[in-house]
């Protein structure tokens, strides 16, 4: 049996993200870590945010970012941003806006 690495299971949590399979995806981030030892990187928690934001699990979605253990990313708060939007969650959506604009003022988006 080949054993996947992290860029496998990248790109797996990606396709659960884009796929709504919302528990396959906490899965197999759980099972990544439990099971085969490998650390998540920040493209993980990536899409672990992507996989609940389109979900509209937007405070589960945050709740990641917030528990990284390392900084978020613009892309991933971004993407959590436009996830508010189409959720309609206006209050989460201003907290998420600032902390873009605190990361990368210049970013227009």
């Amino acid at each position: 049996m080949v054993m996947p690495d992290d860029i496998t299971l990248l790109n797996v949590l990606g396709a659960c993200a884009h796929s709504g399979l919302v528990d396959q995806g906490r899965h197999l981030f759980k099972h990544m870590i439990q099971v085969h030892g490998i650390e998540p990187k920040i493209g993980h928690f990536g899409c672990l945010v992507d996989l609940f934001g389109r979900a509209g699990l937007l405070l589960d979605a945050n709740k990641v970012i917030d528990k990284m253990p390392m900084e978020p990313v613009v892309s991933a708060l971004g993407a959590l941003l436009g996830d508010c939007k189409i959720h309609g969650n206006i209050d989460l959506g201003e907290q998420i806006g600032r902390r873009v604009i605190e990361l990368d003022s210049k970013n227009s988006g």
